[in-house]
């Protein structure tokens, strides 16, 4: 499927209105499928239970990658997508560009 970024977090009542909590997940848990996705081959997961999934996961997928693969970062930057279509440079000093729309 080509998916390089796992996300989990806890889902939290906002109201009332909404649908209860059936399970929380311990702190442990979450530290137990972070490591089991990157077992499975994901190059970034995010486990925790406040953890949100957002286009911003992208940027720190990046900067993640930035850092434990320098050599691979122009490629990484100038390859990845985020939801919403947009794409990341990688700048001279090694800071990412903000949001271009891409082609």
């Amino acid at each position: 499927a080509q998916v390089d970024v796992l996300t989990l977090g806890q889902y939290l009542r906002p109201s009332d209105k909404h649908l209860a909590v059936e399970d929380y997940v311990t702190p442990e848990q979450f530290d137990e499928y972070q490591k089991i996705g990157m077992e499975l081959g994901f190059r970034y997961v995010a486990s925790g239970p406040m953890v949100r999934s957002s286009y911003k996961a992208g940027e720190f997928f990046l900067e993640h990658m930035i850092k434990g693969d320098r050599e691979h970062a122009e490629e990484l930057a100038g390859s990845f997508r985020t939801g919403h279509q947009q794409k990341r440079k990688l700048k001279q000093d090694g800071s990412l560009s903000t949001t271009e729309r891409a082609a």
